[in-house]
């Protein structure tokens, strides 16, 4: 329930999501269902990629519920209320990179947060969108330390987060491996908090 499930589906690390017919009642998402549908999300699946998804899903499961609804047979499900969540609205600040947090985490909230706010940091006094990343096995370090000097592989409170596409302020979005080169970075530099 709120303003973000999608999103926070992937934030939080779900494995599962899906679409929800209802009948409306006085609460948020709180009338009981006519019909649900389910799917996997895949791992390296942003919140933008999912929403597509789930709006060919929902158009199915929309059809299929007024087609209910017009012979009269649409049934009535009440919801759970101890199963129920709610997803708040993101804001830009939710969107930035802690590395002091769990790699896995920031793999989540980058595509969590994509294609808005989009997860950022800063490097070198300049704000840096991260569009794509992935858990950098086999690696870890300090926070927020750069560990590799071909890869923009960064340290965080357990593991390490590697970027895979980035936006410098006043830049296009890039590999990292072209920003890398074109601002010359090293390992042993560090994002900036």
């Amino acid at each position: 329930r709120g303003a973000g499930p999608i999103q926070w589906s992937v934030i939080n690390g779900e494995a599962v999501t899906g679409v929800t017919t209802m009948y409306m009642d006085v609460g948020m998402d709180t009338g009981d269902m006519i019909l649900k549908a389910e799917t996997p999300i895949g791992e390296e699946e942003t919140a933008g990629e999912l929403f597509d998804r789930l709006c060919l899903i929902g158009a199915d499961c929309l059809a299929d519920t007024l087609a209910l609804l017009k012979a009269g047979e649409a049934p009535r499900t009440p919801q759970d209320e101890a199963q129920a969540t709610y997803a708040p609205m993101l804001t830009r600040e939710l969107a930035r990179l802690d590395f002091a947090r769990l790699a896995r985490e920031l793999h989540n909230l980058v595509r969590g947060t994509s294609p808005w706010p989009t997860a950022h940091t800063a490097f070198r006094g300049k704000l840096l969108k991260v569009h794509r990343a992935r858990v950098a096995e086999g690696f870890s370090g300090e926070p927020g330390v750069i560990l590799d000097g071909k890869r923009l592989i960064v340290g965080c409170g357990e593991g390490a987060l590697e970027l895979l596409e980035v936006q410098q302020e006043g830049a296009k979005r890039m590999s990292a491996a072209d920003f890398m080169n074109g601002k010359r970075v090293s390992a042993g530099e560090k994002f900036d908090n």
